[in-house]
């Protein structure tokens, strides 16, 4: 259950940093690809932003915005790992299977300490 939650928030951050470089890139002059630029006549709306002339030019953005994809990911993949180590080292790894003792009553401090067993009532009656 603890992986399934810190894969939700690196999918999260990721989501979120993708977002930002996303909105930079299409909004940001110092952030356009070179050969492209952003077109002032658009109302609304991220289709068509910002165009590339050349195909050369909009094959070398779609190569960068690619690289830079890769880059976050290989972020937000380190980020988890050294959080999850961090986590795991202050509070130390639980195993699954761990071993089963007998919860303390306060019955069985005040009479015998040693055994560790609790007594049950007896089934009287029939079940209908």
């Amino acid at each position: 259950m603890f992986v399934a939650d810190v894969g939700l928030g690196g999918a999260v951050c990721l989501q979120g940093l993708w977002m930002l470089q996303t909105g930079l890139t299409l909004y940001v002059d110092a952030f356009i690809p070179d050969g492209c630029h952003k077109l002032l006549d658009v109302v609304s709306g991220v289709e068509g932003s910002t165009k590339c002339e050349l195909e050369d030019s909009r094959l070398r953005a779609v190569a960068i915005l690619d690289l830079v994809f890769v880059v976050h990911v290989m972020f937000v993949v380190l980020i988890v790992m050294v959080t999850y180590g961090v986590i795991a080292k202050s509070y130390g790894v639980r195993r699954l299977g761990g071993s089963y003792e007998a919860l303390p009553t306060a019955a069985s401090s005040v009479a015998d300490s040693s055994s560790n067993h609790i007594q049950m009532k007896a089934l009287t009656g029939t079940q209908a």
